[in-house]
């Protein structure tokens, strides 16, 4: 008998008293100062990951779409997306002018991996988003093939267990 899937659950973690930044931002983040605290937050990011730029947007599917175009993919541009994700993957490739192909997830952790493989090399697909679902990292086979035949790897890291994905 296969072992269950664990799914893990996400929660926010605080810095600080959050209460008091919202308050502050309430009263303090109007007009010239409306971007302060968007400010603070890139930079954190950048000194976190150790990257050069960092972009904070509305949500997850603007982030998604923000990123597809500015890889100025000709149009309708083939992208491989799991099959098994948030409708956000999907809709992001569409809504950036491309098309989602929906590959097969492995069955006993929900993640890309040796299905889809096969999928990408039939269907000649040069550009792939992954999704850390429920937490579980994408195989690193899978991650291995990618990059070996030169595949752009587009990360949903909405799930993504830890900061470990970013470092």
């Amino acid at each position: 008998m296969q072992e269950p899937v664990l799914i893990k659950c996400q929660y926010p973690g605080f810095v600080g008293n959050p209460h008091e930044f919202i308050s502050d931002s309430i009263s303090n983040s109007w007009g010239e100062l409306r971007s302060n605290y968007q400010t603070l937050c890139e930079n954190k990011l950048k000194e976190i990951t150790g990257r050069k730029y960092a972009l904070v947007l509305s949500h997850g599917t603007s982030a998604l779409i923000t990123l597809i175009k500015s890889l100025k993919l000709p149009p309708c541009t083939l992208i491989g997306v799991p099959s098994l994700s948030w409708i956000s993957c999907a809709s992001s490739i569409i809504h950036a002018g491309h098309i989602p192909v929906f590959l097969d997830i492995d069955d006993n952790d929900c993640v890309l991996g040796s299905k889809a493989i096969s999928q990408i090399s039939k269907y000649r697909i040069k550009h792939v988003m992954t999704v850390n679902l429920f937490g579980r990292k994408v195989k690193d086979i899978f991650l291995r093939f990618c990059l070996d035949s030169n595949i752009t790897i587009i990360e949903d890291a909405t799930h993504s267990p830890s900061w470990d994905n970013f470092l």
